[in-house]
């Protein structure tokens, strides 16, 4: 498979760096890149960070937010934590984000890792334990799948800054968090470091570097802007969250939505969506069209069988997200 070489650990940049090869870089066949970070806390494109991460203890010890531009949960990266990205073609008639997920199961286990497995919308397991979350987005006729591999990240810090208010880290008992993930180099003893671990995944995924592909300084340039223009702006790592009169929270199979509602008598004026839900379109482009629905089970109903809700929500059904915005129960 046709590869990058991405040595930045610059967040902003690397973040950067995965949007702009998503919409500008031709792939007829798919092609992947592997990062780092320094110390940073990556939320999805929908969550509130105020109520994911321990932002005073972000502050303190100096660790970067950054908010990329596909779903899912938070994450914490430092620079013993190994991220990977492929994109490529996206038909409705494959599954790529298993596929691509496949490829790192297939390469962990050539390296010897055991009972190594994809479960639930988006998390990879080994032996019962999480070594990787992982996330999707997808471009006019193309799709990127990027995830974390916790190859010997600091857990304690990871318990510590995934640790918000509402955080799933929080509710589950931040004492356990330790206990539910697991470091890659414990079980794979010949690899001395991060940096050999991504050697070899490098080697095994591009059939030992048969095709690199280089992009020119001028694309790295427009890389740097995005990075510093948008990704390390404020006004997108921490959102523009709407005044909402309505809140209410459910978790479906696709993750946690929170929506957030401005309504005036019977007629809804915004609508803001929360969560670490994943889906392949971007939840920005559906808000807008609530404006002026009138706020009632047959109107909603109606507005989520036309707008194809499992787009923006993976696996949602109109009852579903229907009962979301109206505080009713959700039977999944």
């Amino acid at each position: 498979m046709k590869y990058i070489v991405q040595n930045s650990n610059n967040p902003y940049f690397n973040m950067a760096f995965d949007e702009y090869c998503l919409e500008n870089i031709d792939c007829e066949e798919p092609f992947f890149f592997l990062w780092q970070n320094e110390p940073t806390v990556v939320i999805g494109a929908n969550q509130n960070a105020y109520k994911e991460v321990d932002l005073e203890y972000l502050e303190k010890n100096k660790i970067h937010l950054v908010r990329r531009f596909s779903g899912g949960g938070a994450v914490y990266h430092d620079n013993a934590n190994l991220n990977f990205t492929f994109i490529g073609k996206f038909t409705q008639d494959k599954e790529v984000f298993e596929q691509y997920i496949g490829y790192i199961i297939d390469a962990l286990q050539q390296m010897g890792l055991e009972d190594v497995a994809m479960t639930g919308r988006n998390d990879i397991l080994m032996k019962g334990m999480k070594i990787s979350g992982c996330a999707k987005r997808i471009f006019k006729d193309k799709c990127m799948v990027h995830g974390t591999l916790l190859y010997d990240v600091d857990t304690t810090i990871l318990k510590n800054v995934l640790n918000g208010p509402k955080s799933k880290m929080k509710l589950r008992g931040t004492s356990s968090v330790s206990k539910q993930v697991a470091n890659i180099k414990d079980y794979l003893p010949q690899l001395k470091n991060v940096s050999e671990f991504k050697q070899e995944l490098e080697n095994i995924l591009s059939e030992n570097g048969k095709d690199c592909m280089v992009l020119t300084p001028q694309q790295i340039a427009e890389v740097e802007a995005i990075g510093e223009e948008k990704y390390a702006s404020k006004s997108w790592v921490y959102g523009k969250m709407a005044k909402s009169n309505i809140c209410y929270e459910s978790k479906l199979k696709c993750g946690t939505i929170e929506a957030e509602m401005v309504v005036n008598g019977d007629t809804i004026e915004s609508v803001h969506f929360n969560g670490d839900f994943i889906g392949d379109k971007n939840v920005k482009e559906l808000e807008p069209m609530f404006e002026g629905l009138k706020y009632n089970h047959s109107n909603l109903i109606d507005f989520f069988e036309r707008v194809e809700p499992n787009r923006y929500f993976d696996g949602a059904m109109p009852a579903d997200l229907t009962n979301l915005m109206l505080g009713a129960e959700v039977n999944l």
